[in-house]
């Protein structure tokens, strides 16, 4: 029997598939709604993250997004709108403890876990954006409740830590008081965690990492045999196992010289083949998580075993990451920004802009020449460029460079020198 079958049908599965989270018993029912699975572990999104393919996929994430800088421009100019009071709160801090990328990566990586990702708006006296400050996915409810005018509904935020006094606040739609992102969501109010609508596979995994440790750590198949032709008592037997384990196990141990008598032999054990699909199954499970759940390719987690078809190139790769995977949660952003942080004569008159350059910008000869026609087709101006490259303006490098061959046409042409 294999070390996969050995591992699940030691467990005895605790759920069935058609039992929803919010109906198990008391017995049942685990903190922050994780519930166990038919592997016979239970899954969290807490205990989720110890899973090294679900920390690498939400890390990668939460740390591409967080190092792209956020700003707001003119809707019409596009010029950036640094007057702006929510520039330096996007761009810089939003809030006295936390650093713009400190907020969003922890943001993202609730959303990634939770479903749901939560940030209290707080204003000043004139209703504009002082500040962004985090609150905890697993501490916030929302619920859809009957408003007070004309028999409207509206949203409702419930927040409660460790036994404190319950927080509310009411959704508002000029003055949103709560920075909302859902993904998955069924609703439209409330997003959906990963980890939950994936449990059986997240627990699958688990419980391969599990049982590999314990067999791995506690030995449960013995590593070898000691043979000898000899007959030996209970006592004997005993005493012969403990000073060969005193003197060879652990890994302080290793390496050491054996010496034998009494016509003592030692017949190591190895793993037999078909514990081989243990080493399939976290091979597979690696690429389950990656490529199904986050919508990353596997190798950009340092699992290289199989090849891609996120192109062919290290460039082409890490473009398709951007395009397939990042994008989605920076349009979403961009959205829930205008939604909860800019009042209505805002909203059209300016624009959230992540700037994508530093993810996507290739290889050194691959920008120049990309500049080159930029700037030749009058998209770049030399200070766009030297911008996008970090480096400071120049005097006249604001103003569109004339066409290349209308350069090389208007360039004079040197007398032709007689030979001597």
């Amino acid at each position: 029997m294999s070390l996969m079958r050995r591992a699940l049908e030691g467990r005895m599965p605790v759920s069935g598939p058609d039992v929803d989270i919010a109906e198990y018993s008391t017995g049942l029912k685990i903190l922050f709604g994780g519930a166990s699975t038919h592997a016979g572990v239970t899954v969290t999104e807490s205990t989720a993250e110890s899973l090294s393919a679900v920390y690498a996929c939400v890390g990668l994430i939460a740390d591409s997004i967080a190092q792209v800088p956020c700003k707001i421009v003119n809707a019409t100019t596009k010029e950036p709108a640094t007057a702006h009071p929510l520039y330096s709160l996007l761009h810089d801090l939003p809030n006295p403890e936390m650093t713009a990328f400190d907020l969003r990566q922890t943001l993202v990586r609730w959303l990634l876990l939770w479903g749901n990702a939560y940030a209290q708006v707080v204003r000043d006296g004139s209703g504009r954006v002082a500040a962004l400050w985090p609150l905890r996915s697993d501490c916030m409810t929302v619920e859809r409740v009957a408003g007070a005018v004309n028999g409207t509904t509206t949203l409702r935020y419930t927040y409660r830590v460790d036994g404190a006094r319950e927080q509310v606040w009411y959704f508002d739609a000029e003055r949103p008081p709560i920075h909302h992102l859902r993904i998955n969501a069924l609703d439209g109010v409330t997003g959906r965690s990963p980890i939950r609508l994936l449990r059986e596979s997240l627990g699958l995994t688990r419980a391969a990492e599990e049982f590999g440790a314990r067999w791995f750590g506690s030995g449960s198949r013995p590593s070898g045999v000691l043979s000898t032709d000899q007959r030996l008592n209970p006592e004997g037997a005993k005493r012969m196992r403990d000073d060969w384990e005193r003197l060879h196990a652990g890994m302080d141990n290793a390496h050491r010289v054996a010496v034998f008598e009494s016509g003592l032999k030692w017949y190591p054990i190895t793993v037999p083949p078909e514990d081989a699909q243990f080493l399939e199954t976290r091979n597979f499970q690696v690429e389950e998580i990656a490529g199904r759940i986050y919508r990353i390719p596997p190798y950009a987690i340092g699992h290289t075993k199989n090849s891609t078809s996120w192109g062919t190139g290290i460039e082409s790769q890490k473009n398709g990451l951007v395009t397939f995977t990042l994008l989605p949660y920076f349009t979403q952003l961009q959205q829930a920004i205008k939604r909860d942080l800019m009042g209505r004569r805002e909203f059209e008159g300016y624009d959230v802009v992540f700037v994508l350059n530093a993810l996507q910008r290739g290889d050194l000869a691959s920008r120049m020449n990309a500049y080159v026609s930029g700037l030749n087709s009058r998209i770049y101006t030399v200070n766009e460029v030297r911008d996008l490259e970090d480096l400071p303006p120049i005097p006249g490098g604001d103003d569109a460079m004339p066409f290349l061959s209308t350069m090389a046409a208007a360039r004079p042409t040197e007398p032709a020198k007689e030979p001597v």
